[in-house]
Order: C-alpha cells, then structure tokens, then sequence
C-alpha cells in the first residue's frame, strides 16, 4: 500500500489518484473497509490541493465496490468508482440491454452525498478477473455503458477488434 504521502511530491502531475480496495489479482473479492480511511484521507489532501490550485483531482477505487456499499464509499470522498464483478455478474435476461438494474442500482443518491444521480464521467472496465462468456457479452455491458453515458454505440465487431488493445 502506497503512502498517500508520495503524492504530495506529483500532485501537479496527477488526473486520478486510484486506490485499490482489493488485493489485486482477482475478481470477486470483498471491499477491503480500511480503504474507506485511506480515502477520507486522500479526499482532504486533493481538496486542500483543490482550494490552493483551482485544480480537480479525480478520486477512484477499484474493486469491491457493490450496491450495498458505495454510498458509504461515495461520503469518503470518492467520485469515481471501478466496478467489475458487482456489475458482470447482476445481469438479467428481462433488462433490454442485461445491465440496466445494476447500473440503475448503482447510480441512486447515496443519503449524505450531494444527491441526485450519480454522474459517470467515465467508465472503467475492469474485466481483469471478470468471467464474460463471449464477445458479445462484453458488448451488451459496452452498449449499456455507452447508452448510459449518452455516447454512440458500437457494433459487436468494433468491440471485437478492441479486446485485447486495452481499448473498449
């Protein structure tokens, strides 16, 4: 675990200050709840950085983050949140596009946060660990993805071609 003290040597340098809330390696795992600490931490030195330098730094957390807590790891400061397992493995045959129950879910107001829904202004795919049965089970998460974020969609075949260039 990486001193949040370091950064304070880059912050100029820095778009997203990501903390990791699992032990990497592997989908699936529990959110680690010291992150939520660390976080609160991190959220004061970027908004001390904020108030000094007119300049945002993006929050992150990746891994665990579910339903049931990332309310709880929104009011730590967090604003932007990686979530692989929690969203691949909620999929249902009745949403039009399999994912809209999850990515509705998690996109409520969490009570003592601002309010209103939760605003992406990115997605991450996290597929590191992630079981997806085919290409076009990644591009059905793709296109709801992309449909939430009001951005074009993409044919199967774009999404075909991207796999493996750390593009989607």
């Amino acid at each position: 675990a990486t001193p949040l003290d370091l950064m304070d040597y880059v912050m100029d340098k820095l778009d997203v200050v990501l903390l990791m809330s699992v032990n990497p390696g592997f989908g699936g795992q529990k959110f680690i709840p010291g992150t939520l600490a660390k976080a609160r931490l991190a959220r004061a030195k970027l908004d001390a950085y904020e108030k000094e330098s007119g300049r945002r730094i993006r929050l992150e957390v990746d891994g665990g983050v579910n339903v049931a807590n990332i309310g709880e790891i929104a009011r730590a400061g967090v604003d932007a949140f990686v979530a692989g397992s929690a969203v691949f493995g909620a999929g249902r045959d009745s949403d039009s596009n399999h994912y809209d129950t999850i990515i509705a879910s998690l996109r409520q107001p969490a009570p003592g946060t601002q309010g209103g829904r939760m605003k992406f202004k990115s997605v991450t795919f996290d597929l590191d660990g992630t079981l997806l049965d085919t290409v076009g089970d990644l591009a059905v998460a793709c296109r709801q993805m992309l449909n939430e974020l009001d951005l074009p969609a993409r044919r199967e075949d774009e999404i075909r071609s991207f796999v493996g260039q750390g593009m989607v």
